[in-house]
């Protein structure tokens, strides 16, 4: 059997797109995290999941934490900054008033902020890492990874905030921090190549001589 070529794959035709679409809506209608997560893994199948950023937005506030993280996986594969500020309230609420188990649903929604958030996203996820409380060291990491994932989608003046609060950071966080510069800096590398970056990181140097060890 003759090997299929990528180019041989044809996007579902419109009444197969019909009726996944009428199967996810049916699936997100409810509170089941199974049929839930059918439905999430069913937004791969579609040209765009947008029409289902709503359902999910309510399914991620969601008491059971089980069925908010399936949800904010399918905001997170769906990418549509229709969710940030959405999101952003969650988070906000989820600090302010604990509920019990939320923890990870927590930290989940910070990350998702990274899949769909835009040019505003980085000075809240700054202010919740700058800020000694009430945000948790789990909220503050996911913020992190959170800030990498704008920066891989293109927002800018990332690296220019992860520097600034690795200055002010307690040393565990610190260590994130300058993980999370040191993997930007690597995908810089591949993107421009290592003699671009290589200067860029002398002219830092150079500025930093001045200061204290």
């Amino acid at each position: 059997m003759d090997s299929m070529e990528p180019f041989d794959f044809k996007p579902l035709e419109r009444d197969k797109q019909d009726e996944i679409v009428q199967r996810i809506e049916a699936q997100l209608a409810g509170d089941d995290p199974e049929a839930v997560r059918r439905a999430v893994l069913g937004l791969d199948w579609l040209e765009s999941g947008e029409e289902f950023v709503e359902p999910l937005l309510r399914l991620a506030a969601s008491d059971n934490a089980e069925l908010a993280k399936i949800a904010l996986e399918g905001l997170a594969r769906i990418g549509s900054t229709r969710a940030e500020q959405p999101l952003a309230r969650l988070v906000l609420e989820l600090i302010s008033h604990s509920r019990p188990g939320h923890d990870e649903v927590r930290a989940e929604a910070i990350r998702c902020l990274g899949k769909v958030g835009g040019r505003q996203c980085p000075r809240f996820l700054e202010e919740l890492i700058a800020n000694p409380a009430p945000a948790s060291d789990g909220d503050r990491e996911a913020a992190v990874e959170a800030l990498v994932s704008l920066a891989d989608r293109g927002v800018e003046g990332v690296a220019d905030i992860i520097r600034k609060l690795g200055d002010k950071a307690a040393a565990e966080l610190a260590k994130s921090l300058q993980a999370a510069l040191c993997e930007l800096n690597i995908r810089q590398w591949d993107e421009k190549g290592y003699i671009t970056i290589e200067a860029e990181l002398e002219v830092d140097g150079e500025g930093d001589s001045g200061q204290d060890n």
